[in-house]
């Protein structure tokens, strides 16, 4: 009789025995040792976050310049020329910041729902400390968002974050409950992220420009090296003449006026100023019975 064979294992394609140790299987041939492809790509993510996210950021803020552009690739190289990509890069994210501090509180909000059971509450449903790194986060992003998100998404993020405090200290136990939060949050990480890549992006102001004799444009001042002015003027817009370039390059003596103005992508104009105030406007605007006066006058 043969000697007693180790320890055994099942394989996953035939079900049949093989040893412990083996990292392939006698019976099929299948190779069920090594990782497949997906799992050492999700592994190299989560063991380099950093690289990860810079790149994540990069190809984000590509995509931003390449949709400033009216993705026409000569007009995206004059853009990095004349802009320069870390004026840019710190441009697309301070200009996209609101919707950015949205997305960031959701992330808190999963993070205090991916808490274990029993972790984060006490018998009284009082917050222990394994919640309060997460609330004090869900807390200075709601101060945040008061003074620098527009309204509805200062909304948003205040009701998710309640929502989520609700859960996480009084169903964190109960795993349906738990799982449908994370459905919204997720569907609402989605939502905001297509928000984020479809929302026009600039890294200047728009300004009208008089260019003398010839009138006044709508346009980004990209570039002004004293003797020539770079002006991009994108189709999504809706300023860019017809038969006109999105990006021209003139002569700085030919500009005789320039003011910075806001463009008003909503029809109404008084509805787009409503929906641009910010929690802290709003209140201002409850307390003197009337909106705020725009800073910034509408393109002509």
């Amino acid at each position: 009789m043969g000697g007693r064979m180790g320890p055994m294992k099942r394989c996953p394609e035939c079900a049949e025995d093989v040893r412990a140790d083996a990292f392939r299987c006698r019976h099929c041939q299948v190779e069920f040792g090594s990782p497949d492809d997906g799992e050492v790509i999700n592994g190299w993510i989560r063991s380099h976050p950093t690289i990860a996210a810079s790149l994540a950021t990069f190809l984000y803020v590509a995509f931003q310049i390449f949709k400033a552009g009216d993705f026409e690739v000569n007009t995206t190289v004059e853009l990095l020329r004349a802009g320069g990509l870390t004026s840019i890069l710190l441009g697309v994210l301070l200009v996209q910041l609101p919707i950015e501090l949205v997305l960031l509180n959701l992330a808190v909000c999963w993070w205090l729902l991916s808490m274990p059971a029993g972790r984060g509450r006490t018998s009284a449903g009082r917050p222990t400390g394994s919640h309060r790194p997460a609330l004090a986060a869900i807390g200075g992003l709601l101060v945040l968002s008061f003074y620098v998100t527009p309204w509805p998404f200062f909304t948003l993020s205040a009701v998710l974050s309640a929502a989520a405090v609700h859960v996480s200290t009084r169903w964190l136990g109960h795993a349906r409950v738990v799982r449908s939060a994370r459905v919204a949050m997720a569907i609402l990480v989605a939502t905001s992220i297509l928000v984020l890549v479809q929302r026009p992006t600039i890294w200047v102001p728009a300004e009208n420009v008089t260019l003398g004799p010839d009138g006044t444009v709508v346009a980004y001042v990209i570039s002004d090296d004293g003797r020539w002015t770079t002006l991009l003027t994108p189709q999504w817009t809706g300023h860019l003449r017809p038969g006109a370039n999105s990006i021209v390059r003139v002569p700085t003596d030919r500009i005789t006026a320039r003011e910075p103005c806001a463009i008003d992508f909503l029809e109404s104009r008084l509805f787009s100023r409503v929906l641009r105030l910010r929690p802290v406007q709003l209140v201002r605007a409850f307390s003197e019975r009337r909106l705020p006066r725009p800073l910034t006058p509408p393109c002509r």
